[in-house]
């Protein structure tokens, strides 16, 4: 299996060179992933409608001798998804007095978590994530979790100024349920959820999927439950030295989006902050008459 990645996502990149039948073992495993993967031989190959020895041949493919090598695997990848900051580290971890040490640490961690990152990202899933938040005729919303909220209140700061109809989803879940009520087919609604994942978060984005919106998901390499029920994923690291898991990562797929958007669209974008600047300017001469 490869270094560094999931499961998951080794996977879905073998998935286009498996044959038929391999290929209904993965979508099995993939569609209740991970638990779907917890099971026995026996239960995937009945759900797959195969043979045992496919399954096994499967799991060889992705690295694996064992089956059992594989669930330890997969239990590893489960206790990942659960992990705070109680039980991410020892108690007494690494405590440098040495700024300039812990600094060219942290900073080597933080390089490497973004190229991790961007190593994640399929150039047709980005491209497919940047055609839905440009598409003007489409309402798009943004919800964020505990910690993630920031990021998502950065992107929608970053799309007001480029594009009309985007909203911040805000407040708590009775509140939030009104926006379902309004939300159309091929609406988008762009979600942030990462490990200990939020239950609410993951309702809301299904119950907007049942809708025919499109659900834009940012996660980490755990993958959030809503997943499944997502039009596109993208996959950012979050381990990192500190005990607090990072969102450095994510933050720099929404500024390579929001970069590319502006690239594509300065025109339009150019237009619109104009407008915004001489709205400003009224509102400052209004504020002082001469």
């Amino acid at each position: 299996m490869e270094k560094n990645k999931t499961i998951k996502e080794c996977m879905e990149k073998a998935y286009p060179k498996m044959g038929p039948a391999e290929k209904r073992v993965a979508r099995t495993i993939l569609t209740n992933y991970p638990v779907s993967g917890l099971g026995t031989i026996s239960s995937i190959s009945t759900a797959a409608n195969v043979s045992d020895p496919t399954v096994l041949r499967l799991i060889n493919k992705l690295g694996f001798e064992k089956y059992a090598d594989y669930q330890k695997a997969l239990k590893s990848e489960l206790d990942q998804r659960i992990r705070g900051p109680l039980n991410s580290f020892p108690e007494n971890g690494k405590n440098s007095s040495d700024a300039k040490t812990y600094l060219d640490e942290f900073h080597s961690d933080m390089v490497k978590m973004i190229e991790q990152t961007f190593s994640r990202i399929p150039p047709a899933e980005f491209e497919k994530v940047l055609n839905l938040l440009m598409d003007s005729k489409r309402n798009v919303y943004l919800l964020g979790g505990e910690f993630s909220d920031s990021v998502a209140r950065y992107l929608y700061y970053l799309l007001r100024k480029m594009r009309s109809k985007v909203e911040m989803i805000q407040g708590q879940v009775p509140s939030r349920i009104d926006h379902l009520l309004d939300f159309k087919k091929k609406d988008v609604l762009v979600v942030f959820d990462v490990r200990r994942y939020q239950p609410d978060i993951v309702e809301f984005a299904t119950q907007a999927a049942r809708r025919g919106t499109e659900v834009i998901l940012f996660t980490d390499e755990w993958n959030s439950p809503a997943s499944r029920i997502a039009t596109c994923v993208l996959v950012s690291s979050v381990n990192s030295i500190s005990r607090w898991d990072s969102l450095v990562g994510m933050m720099a797929i929404v500024e390579a989006l929001m970069s590319s958007y502006a690239d594509r669209q300065w025109g339009k974008i150019k237009l619109r902050l104009q407008k915004l600047e001489q709205i400003r300017e009224d509102v400052k001469t209004s504020q002082y008459p001469d």
